[in-house]
């Protein structure tokens, strides 16, 4: 009822909506309310329309969002007072004048945030920070003074946007300047005092007309835009109104700190200038740190020193125009993801010396064609290389030691591929659905198949597996859906859960003599499959081993097999005949159902177990004592009970 427009909104509206509203209402004259904490000592609300609202004597603390005095244009907080919480004058966008009292000792987040018109403010001598946000907004302020040497922080954002502020009268205790404490103060020539010891990451002065360093600094000079260790040889930070097209590390940079450019600028630099799309270095060692140029979209074209040695991980992770990179033969190592999500990066030339391709290195890099991994690498990462999706050829070197999990998955081009013998583990999933993959010549050397080491790799017509790999592991080959030949060698030991399940293209298998087990699923739904010779050591088939076998016709169980597990042939509908070995103890349910083509078969005198509807119903069961075979149907049910009853003998 006050102020037309105003007390009828809630407090929650930014500064400025507020102030704007103000400036358009009517303001009706009353008389100023306030309302006190219990014990008197905390000012809760002050209500008024006094342009110089009087704060009462024997307040400690002024209250979060207490000052609702929306015409206030001078404000006189008295001594005694200790505290400004929160927001606590927030909207109160009419004032100019603030004298603060010597007792203050904490200002809150947000506190004088959006006073709009406030012109200059003298903080009192016994603070110890300049919080976040404390004079954000105040678009008016054109100096700032310090009373006494106890502020030692300049908290983030604690007076971004104050687009008037000339002058900055430093205490000589101030030691941190934290992200955006002066970020878009267009009119400051700031100078970074000499008691400074740390510019945190993310610029504190991004939007500042101008950036120095006092000389007496011990740890930081200012140089090319560029924030530098004192000594000139550590890259921290680069200014956002750096030219990107233009710059260059500057002389003597030896190495870079994490995030050197302050990520939303560096990308609206390049929108901004359509020629700002290339990068290049001075000859100065090792330029490249962790997230360097990470995020910077609109990068095009990159030259990297002579000299330099290493680049970060991250380094320029997520530049999704970048599409040259020029690395220098004195690079040894690229960080983890350095690379990755380069969607427009079409060829990169690893140099002869690197060690390492890392995990993630070139992960994303969609357009991507061709990779030759040099001779001095002795290993490629997790996921180097994974969804390249436009990579059509790969040279791995000689010596290559390891290959890990996914380092070349989802590369839907990729073609052929030699894996060399000196990598004894392929990595699982490492080449997990290359569509195209046709040809992949595997060494002798190589031990171990990781699970899905090739799934879904649907062009695979042909694999020999060395004789000596030892394991092929879960799924190592499933979904091959043309894989219609595989070579197995003596020395192979396993083959795992599902290593060829749905090669539907798969005509025929022999498993070798080393082999103890066929374990679960291993070749479940190879519906191509018509002919399965099983080696004499193998004495378990395991669950659903050649289920879904529907072509399958010549089988042969070997003479130790002692379990048939559940389902192991289930639906293999050609099946017509079968010689169970008389080492047989158990045969698992449905060990054999709908096997509708299989007329016949003589159980032997060593089954111990038979499971329910092991065989179609209609199939003749004989038994080695001469008896009269009987459908399963009937024989089932007679074969149980006269099990019960020899065991209960």
């Amino acid at each position: 009822r006050r102020y037309q427009g105003v007390l009828r909104h809630d407090y929650d509206s930014d500064g400025d909506f507020l102030a704007k509203l103000i400036s358009t209402a009517e303001l009706e004259p009353c008389r100023d309310e306030l309302k006190r904490s219990p014990d008197g000592k905390t000012l809760e609300r002050y209500l008024g329309g006094s342009e110089r609202p009087r704060i009462p004597e024997g307040i400690e603390e002024i209250g979060p969002r207490a000052i609702v005095t929306p015409a206030a244009r001078r404000v006189v907080v008295p001594e005694g007072v200790k505290q400004i919480s929160a927001q606590a004058f927030i909207g109160c966008g009419r004032l100019e004048e603030l004298e603060l009292p010597d007792t203050l000792e904490r200002i809150l987040p947000g506190a004088f945030l959006g006073c709009s018109s406030l012109r200059e403010v003298s903080l009192p001598p016994l603070l110890a920070e300049v919080p976040e946000d404390a004079f954000a907004g105040c678009v008016s302020l054109e100096r700032v003074t310090f009373r006494g040497n106890s502020v030692q922080d300049i908290m983030p954002r604690a007076f971004e946007d104050c687009v008037s502020l000339t002058q900055v009268d430093w205490p000589t205790s101030v030691k941190r300047l934290w992200p955006r404490a002066f970020a878009n103060c267009a009119s400051l020539d700031l100078e970074i005092p000499a008691s400074v010891e740390l510019v945190t990451e993310g610029s504190a002065y991004g939007g500042c007309n101008s950036v120095r360093v006092h000389p007496d600094n011990k740890y930081y000079s200012f140089r090319d835009g560029c924030l530098l260790s004192r000594d000139g040889k550590t890259l921290y930070n680069v200014s956002p109104s750096v030219a990107i097209g233009d710059f260059r590390v500057p002389d003597g940079v030896q190495k870079t700190a994490s995030s050197i450019w302050p990520k939303a600028s560096l990308q609206k630099a390049f929108q901004d200038a359509a020629d700002a799309t290339s990068l290049g270095a001075a000859r100065n060692g090792e330029p490249c740190g962790k997230l360097a140029f990470a995020g910077c979209r609109y990068l095009v074209s990159v030259e990297l020193p002579d000299g330099m040695r290493r680049i970060g991980e991250s380094a320029f992770e997520g530049c999704s125009s970048l599409a040259r990179i020029g690395i220098p033969d004195s690079v040894n190592r690229i960080g983890a993801n350095a690379f990755k999500g380069c969607s427009s990066l079409a060829s990169v030339t690893l140099p002869d010396g690197l060690k390492w391709v890392e995990a993630g290195v070139f992960e994303g890099c969609s357009s991507l064609a061709s990779i030759c991994v040099p001779q001095s690498a002795t290993s490629v990462g997790g996921n180097a290389f994974r969804g390249c999706t436009s990579l059509a050829s790969v040279e791995l070197p000689e010596r290559l030691a390891v290959l890990g999990e996914g380092a070349f998955a989802d590369c839907a081009s990729l073609a052929a591929l030699s894996v060399p013998g000196s990598v004894k583990a392929i990595g699982n999933q490492a080449f997990r659905a290359c569509a195209s993959l046709a040809q992949v010549d595997l060494h002798d050397g190589t031990e171990s198949l990781g699970d899905d080491a090739f799934r879904d790799c649907a062009a695979l017509i042909h694999i020999d597996v060395p004789a000596s790999v030892k394991e092929i592991g879960t799924s190592a080959f499933g979904g091959c859906s043309h894989l219609a030949a595989v070579g197995l060698s003596d020395g192979l030991e396993r083959l795992g859960n599902w290593a060829f399940n749905e090669c539907a293209s798969l005509v025929s298998i022999n498993i070798p003599a080393t082999v103890g087990e066929v374990e679960r699923y291993t070749f479940w739904g190879c519906t191509g499959l018509t002919t399965a010779i099983i080696s004499d050591s193998v004495v378990q088939i395991g669950e659903n081993a050649f289920g879904k076998c529907s072509s399958l016709i010549d089988l042969r169980l070997p003479s130790a097999l002692e379990v048939i597990g559940d389902w192991a042939f289930n639906g293999c509908a050609s099946l017509a005949a079968i010689d169970v070995p008389a080492t047989v103890t158990c045969i698992g349910n449905d060990a054999f159902g709908r096997c509708d083509s299989l007329a016949a078969v003589t159980l032997p005198a060593r089954l111990a177990s038979l499971g329910a509807s092991s065989f179609p119903a209609g199939t003749l069961v004989a038994t080695p004592d001469g008896g009269d075979p009987k459908p399963f149907s009937s024989f089932y049910p007679e074969w149980v009970s006269s099990r019960s009853r020899a065991e209960t003998e």
